[in-house]
C-alpha cells in the first residue's frame, strides 16, 4: 500500500548579497551593452550606451580618457578626418558596496573630410614640383601639361595651355592662404 500526500511549498528566493549583485552586474556589463548599435570597439561611428544602474541595482559610474569623443553622457563625436582614428579608454566603475572596474577600448572611427579638409589636402598634394612636371625653371614651361575634364571649372587666375589637343581650359588659383606660383 502507497499513500500520497501532497503539499504546497512556497520557495522564497534568497536576496543576493551585494558582492552577488556586483558579480552579476559586472559579468552583464559587456561589448554587446555598450555597443548600442556599433559594429565593433574597433569600429565606433556613433553614440554608445553607457547604462549608469546594472541590472541587479549596481551604480556604474563612466571615464573617458578623451572626453573631447566620447563622452561620458554617452554621445560621440567623431573625430575630424585630419585627426584621423581615435584610440579611448572607456572605464566603467561598477559599485555595489564593494566595487569592480572594467575597461573598453574603443577606436573612434574619423569622420569624412569636410569640404576644408579636402581643399587643404588638395593643396598639401599640388606643389610647384607637381605642376613644373620634371622642367626645373618657372621660364622654361614648354612642357607643362595640365589637363581637367570637367566642364565646370571655377578657380581663381586664369591659365590658358592645350592639353594633347583638347579643349583649352582655364585655371584660376583659389586656395587661401596658399603661396601662388609667380
Amino acid at each position: 500500500m502507497t499513500k500520497t500526500k501532497e503539499f504546497i511549498v512556497k520557495v522564497i528566493r534568497i536576496e543576493q548579497t551585494d558582492a552577488e549583485k556586483l558579480a552579476a552586474d559586472n559579468a552583464w556589463l559587456s561589448d554587446e551593452i555598450i555597443l548600442y548599435g556599433n559594429t565593433a570597439l574597433d569600429n565606433v561611428t556613433w553614440d554608445l550606451s553607457l547604462p549608469a544602474v546594472g541590472p541587479n541595482g549596481s551604480t556604474i559610474s563612466w571615464s573617458s580618457t578623451n572626453s573631447d569623443v566620447i563622452m561620458t553622457d554617452e554621445t560621440v563625436i567623431r573625430p575630424s578626418y585630419t585627426l584621423g582614428d581615435q584610440s579611448i579608454t572607456l572605464t566603467a566603475v561598477i559599485s555595489n558596496g564593494a566595487s569592480a572596474t572594467k575597461t573598453f577600448i574603443i577606436i573612434e572611427k574619423a569622420a569624412e573630410p569636410t569640404d576644408d579638409e579636402i581643399l587643404n589636402l588638395d593643396a598639401e598634394w599640388l606643389t610647384i614640383e607637381k605642376i613644373l612636371n620634371g622642367n626645373t625653371a618657372y621660364n622654361n614651361t614648354d612642357k607643362i601639361k595640365i589637363c581637367f575634364d570637367s566642364t565646370d571649372i571655377q578657380f581663381g587666375e586664369e591659365f590658358n595651355r592645350r592639353c594633347s589637343g583638347k579643349k583649352t581650359g582655364r585655371l584660376r588659383q583659389q586656395l587661401r592662404g596658399q603661396t601662388r606660383i609667380p
